[in-house]
């Protein structure tokens, strides 16, 4: 290297610069061309750009115009008829098919059309004329999958959906779904027609457009035909900056190519629209232009090169060397030599630049250190550091401790720390005071985080002067220190009010502190009394001395505590008995340094405790003598309770087992008189009715003292079942209708909306509830009417729980009437057995059990009753019942109510066999029976019963239970057991009313239940349940009208006059409830069974199918000629 400085020779002759200089100025002639070139390009290009992006505007908001006005048209027609829908209602599937299908068209606009229903299900489709054919197989599918119909429900507005290819018309579709109610109308938009609509319009060369979804992507490009290919273009940068909100002008990849792509937001759905063209293509018309420059710049370059061309060589070779050494340096090399140049000016400059790299070299390595040092701090530590200029403005900003600011390094600079911290006004008086130079320290807190703050002052990079600052998180100290004085005031606070003496002491037992109690238990004004006065612990509090000493000795050795129980002296010299709580505190080194002790006077616990040892004995011995006179009343009850259910027992079946018979015989003498059999004189079928009535009436008295008795002796069972509430308020009113019209009075039984028509509850005694209370109010009633209201509403929550469990309802049933009222004074007794008003006094009817055993079974079902009453007013009776919805029960077949002639031809030779101790009970079946066509055996007692079956093997057995010798359990079980047993049917006829021995009876082998007295139908039906015996029945009176229903309804609303079904359409779109009945009253002039079909639409509040069916037959009539 001897041409390097480095070897320290120094060339001896150097030409001057501007020789040197001079050889090159050839060049300067190409810098006019050159700065034309530059102007060209710096006025012309931006101007370029700003016109291909505003032509790639226009069309992209043309486009996205069409576009909007597309699915706003598709919009504006759905939304038309999602309001036909709601002003029309609730209809059919077929109804609505003709109108969807006339929106769907040849599928131009809608691909399809779906009314989703509240299951989410497709209650109705419309589809275009290729696709009606699928409409079966759409109806009822489930879209509960569809986002966009989950969607409208949550946001009850309409949704568009994502591109989607239709599932009928494998078609590119987007879904607009509109709520209408519970339902949900979803209309398929087409939009496979998008691209070749784009790649019809008039573009420039090589411009391509497209449009996509919001979700980036392709719904129609310009140069796709038929429709999209589904690719998605959110990975290009442009399409990210859309999709979030951002759209611009920026060049793009497109094809393998570079291009400017500009986008336009389609608003209506979210879509957009790109529009892209080749760079190449865009800038044309600028390149010509910069090209025939560029060719006269070769010519002049090509002139001035052919010139300069040998000394072209020699300077590049002088540049070179110099440029290889400054690569090097930047490299980090800087070993390498300057070359020499032979130039006096150059070789200066090279020799001072090798200076210069090695300065560099050596503040570089220092400069590393120190960036070293200082991030390992800045990293590591929970501190700011920060720079602020005169004006508060950051111009540095680092630190862990920015992450608890919610900041990143560097985040705030170029901001205000008056702006950025402009809650904290205390900070910001700090932080000027700091610039000011008036503090160098200061503690702040920032979002719940403790600073200790450091201030200094230093130059700026223009000079003037700055603020340094270094701020310490001390966050975990300052929370530190706040625990531990919060645990220390806790602390205090427990020991000063604690309600035991607490103490510290030394080793020796002079005490340092105490509590109140403490002063308090020895007799002390005050702590500090007992302190001052130096109380010790092992001298003066202990009354023996032996105690002390062991005490001490414990209490120092042990490393836990240890419990005492002393006697201990006060100051005045009076003692008490405490418990003594020690614990010995150490040093590091394992020294006693302090005793701290609780003290806890238990003298009263103690006296106590042996005040309750002599108790006790004394306990113990009443105890002894009172459990065997309870044990002696338990017995009594028992036994009294046992007595009473067997009285129930056995006077339900003296009192029934004959009046079975009178009923009985008296139903039977009064059929064989109707069927002409027996001849009966007026006067004699009047007494014979009358006694039946009288046995009916007998009956009732009976029930209700016996359901009253059972009641009281718990006996009484909750049978609950699935009936029609609906049908059973109906029935009632039927019951009571004759006896209004009789006194001149109304009957109105409301329900409401809400009230379920199948519920599951006790049906019985629900019928008999409300006849009771109806019945009283028609007895007391003269005038005006009686009303019974029905509502239901969810059960009070259950204690803990947020809601009541599903499917269950409280039923409220309200029976008013306008009768002479009742008396204030006499409403609290109302509901007792045997309590009667004044008024029912007076009226010297009923026994007075039946509002207690109404009361009773609104308790018993899980309600309860009340009544309200104003004299010459009216009275209202309200109660409430638990039960639950329940699914609708198989409706049974009704009854046939005509009279039983006789068994049918074609049947077996039925043997039936008859058991009863009483002789009245076993002729009445058999008198009721032989006449039919059976064949009728009697026996006595369960024994001869046994003996006839074996003998004569009935079909069927009418058993009762209650027989000398062998009761009717014991007779079915015996027969069961036997071979051929189970072929003979058992049917328990019981005079019993408990209704939990039905489950006793079946259980010993019956097949069914019937309760004495019964009636001949309720038998004969299940006799035809059993053993499938078929009547010949007599006529019972002309039927009523049939009510009509579907086609024969619409066949038949034709014969009215067009007038009246325009007022009945009318009426039954507006649900005026009072019109109408009043036209369904005047069709049932003209055809009766009409009327009755539509009274049973409007019962069922169908006014929908009323208003179509009206309708169709005012067409119908239209177009007759």
């Amino acid at each position: 290297m001897a041409n390097s400085w480095s070897s320290g020779s120094r060339p001896l002759v150097a030409r001057p610069l501007r020789l040197w200089l001079a050889l090159r100025f050839t060049l300067a002639g190409m810098a006019p061309l050159l700065l034309v070139a530059a102007l060209v390009l710096w006025i012309l290009l931006p101007q370029a750009l700003q016109d291909i992006e505003a032509r790639h505007q226009a069309l992209a908001r043309a486009i996205a115009g069409q576009i909007e006005a597309h699915l706003r048209g598709a919009g504006r027609e759905l939304t038309g008829l999602a309001a036909y829908f709601r002003e029309r209602g609730r209809q059919t599937a077929s109804f609505w098919s003709q109108p969807l299908d006339a929106h769907c068209g040849t599928g131009e606009m809608f691909a399809a059309i779906y009314v989703a229903d509240a299951d989410d299900s497709a209650f109705a489709v419309g589809l275009p004329t290729a696709q009606r054919g699928q409409r079966g197989d759409l109806l009822g599918i489930d879209l509960s999958q569809w986002n966009v119909l989950r969607e409208a429900r949550e946001r009850r507005e309409p949704v568009w959906s994502e591109v989607f290819l239709s599932a009928v018309s494998a078609r590119l579709v987007v879904s607009l779904a509109i709520p209408v109610d519970g339902q949900v109308v979803i209309g398929e938009v087409a939009i496979d027609g998008l691209s070749e609509f784009v790649s019809h319009l008039p573009t420039e060369s090589a411009m391509t457009t497209m449009i996509l979804d919001r979700r980036g992507q392709i719904v129609a490009h310009s140069r796709w035909k038929g429709g999209g290919q589904q690719l998605n273009l959110a990975r290009l940068p442009i399409i990210g900056d859309a999709l979030r909100g951002r759209f611009t002008t920026r060049d793009m990849e497109l094809e393998g190519q570079v291009a400017i792509g500009t986008l336009v937001s389609v608003s209506e759905i979210g879509w957009m629209v790109l529009v892209a063209q080749a760079r190449t293509d865009a800038l044309k018309p600028l390149l010509s232009t910069f090209l025939a420059l560029t060719a006269g710049a070769v010519v002049a370059l090509l002139l001035a090169t052919i010139a300069t061309l040998l000394l072209a060589r020699a300077v590049a070779g002088r540049i070179g060397g110099y440029a290889a050494q400054a690569h090097a340096i930047a490299e980090g090399d800087y070993d390498q030599p300057w070359p020499i140049s032979n130039i006096r000016e150059l070789d200066s400059l090279a020799e001072d630049l090798d200076r210069m790299s090695q300065a560099i070299r050596q503040r570089e390595r220092k400069l590393a250190t120190n960036e070293a040092r200082f991030r390992s701090v800045i990293t590591n530590a929970p501190v700011v550091i920060y720079q602020l200029d005169r004006n508060g403005v950051f111009t540095m900003s680092d630190g862990k401790g920015l992450a608890g600011l919610g900041l990143q390094p560097g985040e705030a600079v170029g901001r205000s720390v008056f702006d950025l911290y402009r809650d904290y006004p205390e900070l910001c008086d700090q932080i000027r005071q700091a610039i000011d130079g008036s503090v160098q320290y200061t503690y702040s807190s920032v979002g719940g985080i403790h600073f200790d703050n450091y201030y200094s002052s230093l130059p700026g990079a223009d000079g003037t002067p700055e603020l340094l600052g270094l701020a310490v998180d001390i966050s975990e100290r300052v929370r530190a220190e706040e625990e531990l004085r919060e645990s220390e005031r806790k602390y205090r606070s427990i020991v000063w009010n604690a309600p035991v003496g607490i103490f510290r002491s030394t080793p020796e037992g002079r005490i340092l502190e105490a509590n109140p109690v403490m002063a308090t238990l020895f007799g002390y004004t005050s702590p500090d009394a007992m302190i001052r006065e130096g109380h010790n612990v092992a001298s003066g509090l202990f009354v023996r001395t032996e105690e002390r000493l062991s005490i001490s000795e414990e209490s120092v050795g042990a490393v836990e505590v240890t419990q005492h129980t002393n006697r201990l002296r006060r100051r005045n010299g009076s003692e008490f008995v405490a418990n003594l709580y020690l614990v010995t505190l150490r040093d590091d080194a394992g020294a006693p340094r302090f005793l701290e002790g609780i003290v806890e006077d238990i003298t009263d616990r103690k006296r106590a405790e042996a005040e309750l040892l002599a108790y006790r004995d004394h306990l113990e011995e009443l105890v002894g003598s009172r459990t065997v006179e309870l044990t002696q009343a338990k017995e009594q009850a028992e036994a009294a309770n046992r007595a009473k259910s067997a009285f129930l027992a056995n006077i339900s079946h003296e009192l029934r087992t004959p009046l079975n018979a009178v009923l009985g015989f008296s139903e039977l003498l009064l059929r064989e008189a109707a069927d002409g059999r027996e001849r009966l004189s007026p006067t004699q079928a009047q007494h014979l009715a009358t006694v039946h009535r009288s046995g009916d009436h007998l009956l009732t008295l009976i029930n209700n003292v016996l359901n009253l008795s059972r009641i009281e002796a718990g006996r009484a069972v909750v049978n609950l079942s699935d009936f029609d509430l609906h049908e059973l308020l109906a029935g009632l009113e039927d019951m009571f209708a004759i006896k209004a019209t009789n006194k001149g009075l109304t009957l109105r039984v409301e329900r409401a909306a809400d009230v379920p028509r199948h519920v599951r509850a006790d049906e019985v005694k629900l019928r008999q509830m409300l006849i009771n209370l109806i019945n009283n109010a028609f007895k007391f009633t003269e005038r005006g009417g009686v009303s019974v209201r029905v509502s239901a509403s969810p059960p009070p929550a259950l204690e803990g729980s947020a809601a009541a469990p599903a499917g269950e309802l409280r039923l409220k049933f309200e029976v008013a009437d306008t009768g002479v009222g009742i008396a204030a004074e006499e409403l609290a007794g109302l509901f007792q057995p045997f309590a009667q008003s004044a008024t029912g006094r007076r009226a010297e009817e009923g026994t007075g059990l039946g509002l207690a055993i109404t009361r009773q079974f609104a308790e018993l079902l899980g309600g309860r009753i009340e009544a309200r009453s104003e004299v010459d007013a009216g009275s209202t009776f309200t109660f409430t019942v638990a039960a639950q919805i329940a699914a609708g029960p198989a409706r049974a077949a009704e009854a046939d109510r005509r009279p039983v002639l006789g068994l049918a031809p074609g049947q077996p030779a039925w043997r039936i066999l008859v058991v009863d101790d009483d002789i009245n009970g076993r002729h009445l079946l058999a008198q009721l029976l032989e006449p039919l066509g059976f064949a009728v055996d009697e026996a006595a007692d369960g024994l001869a019963a046994i003996a006839v079956w074996e003998r004569w093997r009935p079909h069927l057995i009418w058993m009762d239970m209650r027989m000398p010798n062998l009761d009717g359990r014991e007779v079915a079980r015996r027969i069961r057991a036997a071979p051929g047993g189970t072929e003979t049917r058992i049917v328990a006829l019981t005079a019993s009313s408990f209704e939990e021995e039905r489950a006793e009876i079946l259980a010993a082998g019956c097949d069914d239940f019937l309760r004495k007295p019964y009636r001949a139908a309720a038998l004969l039906e299940l006799m035809g349940k059993h053993l499938g015996a078929r009547y010949l029945y007599g006529e019972a009176g002309t039927a009523p009208d049939q009510a009509l229903d579907g086609a024969a309804l619409a066949d038949a609303l034709r014969s009215l006059p067009g007038g009246l079904l325009e007022r009945l359409a009318r009426a039954a779109v507006r649900a005026e409830m009072g019109e109408i009945d009043r036209l369904i009253g005047e069709v049932g002039v003209q055809t009766p069974p009409a009327a009755a079909g539509l009274r049973a639409l409007a019962d069922d509040f169908d006014y929908g199918q009323i208003a179509e069916l009206a309708e169709m037959a005012q067409r119908w009539v239209g177009s007759e000629p």
